[in-house]
């Protein structure tokens, strides 16, 4: 009797073909760490001065409006400082080495913190540029990976993951922190903070590759899956002179600026908003809070996976998304401005409403930066974090100066976020600009791309692996 020939699979590596989905879940987690580490000031300064006199810190440190304003100031000159050498030295290094050691710079920053509140407001300031300088790199750690991690047909997903760092922080740091000071007082938000990231960062330095072909848990099918439509030749010099000079990037950049007004007023402000204008108490602030980040991150997620799967031309669909994610955001703000609500569920349900819409702008400007720079994304995405700086840098002194009593007047400014999405929508391509071409013969074209919704051998070769 003729023995039974059982079929051979690929050998399976550790989560099959999909271990690229485990990095993705423990940067995502890095990138968060990193901007928790800042907003832990937002939640902290509403405690110390809820609390200057009670029990838990004697040496509680009253800040002034102008030091407020100062706090965030710092954090964007830190980071504006070190955007361009960032992502000089991501694209030189890998993010492995560069994510790495500003990581462990912003947990070590923020456990200090505290200390230097307590003794020194210009130690303070330096460990607030530190925390700054730490959070460049995560848009060109977020162009990095995406470029060399992310399987095609995956790729708006990955971003959305990516980007919604933004909104996973503040609803985690928000109702912890508001939790922690109130059971341990204020110094317990930078001591947790800084002890989590700093535990965060040493498990990536450990398990981070800055290349699949480099990682022992990566197989040849997942290799193979992610090589498809890259560059399979060294890539050459990043054109800067020729990107600057695109006006499609310039479109993008330009939402970039109008998306993260919208995210640093929401972000950096709601907090007190809520507890000077609504009334909420410290716990609650810090919970309710929490709401707004949370619909935006729902969006994103769900908007990437859709804009994935839309069967329309990437022109249209980009600034489709871009478009409503900015016009609904600056209604429902525009309701608060002008309508002067100060009912604590009304204000809740409106801001969510804003955050939530703004959340499509990952199937808008985030979509169309990897798709226009191609193998050149770290750079155009990483210079997305100077618009998160620049916003950062000129917001403090606008709510400062039109909204020193804490009123509605602040959300006004983003009618900005409207104006740019006019520029976005004129100037952006659904193609990759001229700059990233390359001879046919070094790079997979699109007709080695299946379309989408159908299984290409390599997808099937890959199920076949997770089952056998």
């Amino acid at each position: 009797m003729a023995a039974i020939k059982v079929p051979e699979f690929p050998k399976a590596k550790l989560l099959g073909s999909r271990f690229r989905f485990a990095l993705l879940i423990l940067l995502f987690l890095c990138l968060t760490a990193i901007w928790s580490n800042i907003l832990t000031y937002n939640i902290a300064i509403v405690c110390m001065s809820a609390n200057s006199s009670s029990n838990h810190d004697v040496h509680t440190r009253i800040f002034t409006n102008g030091q407020s304003t100062l706090a965030v100031v710092f954090v964007a000159i830190g980071n504006i400082i070190a955007a361009m050498p960032v992502i000089m030295l991501v694209n030189r290094y890998g993010t492995r080495t560069v994510l790495g050691v500003l990581g462990l710079c912003s947990s070590v920053a923020t456990f200090f913190i505290p200390l230097a509140i307590r003794h020194s407001i210009a130690a303070f300031y330096i460990l607030r540029m530190i925390q700054g300088t730490a959070l460049a790199c995560n848009f060109p750690v977020i162009g990095y990976f995406t470029e060399r991690w992310t399987y095609f047909k995956q790729n708006g997903m990955f971003i959305s993951v990516l980007v919604t760092y933004l909104q996973l922080a503040p609803a985690f740091t928000n109702p912890v922190s508001g939790a922690l000071c109130s059971a341990a007082g204020w110094p317990s938000v930078f001591y947790f903070h800084g002890g989590l990231s700093l535990g965060l960062f040493l498990i990536y330095a450990v398990v981070f590759r800055n290349n699949p072909e480099k990682h022992p848990f990566v197989g040849n099918t997942e290799k193979t899956k992610i090589a498809k439509g890259k560059i399979t030749a060294e890539k050459p010099p990043v054109p800067y002179l020729s990107i600057i000079k695109t006006p499609a990037i310039w479109g993008v950049w330009i939402a970039g600026l109008g998306n993260f007004t919208v995210i640093n007023l929401l972000f950096l402000y709601t907090p007190t908003y809520l507890h000077k204008v609504v009334g909420f108490g410290e716990t609650s602030t810090g919970l309710t809070s929490a709401i707004v980040p949370i619909a935006e991150g729902i969006v994103k997620i769900i908007s990437g996976v859709v804009s994935d799967k839309l069967p329309i031309r990437e022109s249209i669909k980009v600034r489709l998304f871009n478009t409503i994610a900015f016009i609904g955001s600056a209604v429902f703000l525009a309701i608060i401005a002008f309508a002067k609500i100060h009912n604590g569920p009304v204000s809740l349900v409106l801001l969510a409403l804003s955050g939530g819409f703004i959340g499509l702008n990952t199937g808008g400007f985030y979509r169309a930066a990897p798709i226009l720079s191609k193998q050149f994304g770290s750079f155009v995405t990483g210079a997305i974090s100077l618009c998160m700086s620049i916003t950062m840098l000129i917001l403090p002194f606008f709510v400062q100066g039109v909204a020193k009593k804490n009123t509605e007047g602040q959300w006004e400014i983003v009618f900005f976020g409207f104006v740019s999405n006019i520029f976005f929508v004129i100037l952006v391509r659904g193609e990759p600009c001229w700059w990233t071409k390359v001879p046919s013969d070094q790079s997979q074209t699109s007709d080695d791309i299946p379309p989408q919704g159908t299984d290409s051998k390599l997808e099937k070769n890959e199920k076949e692996s997770i089952n056998a």
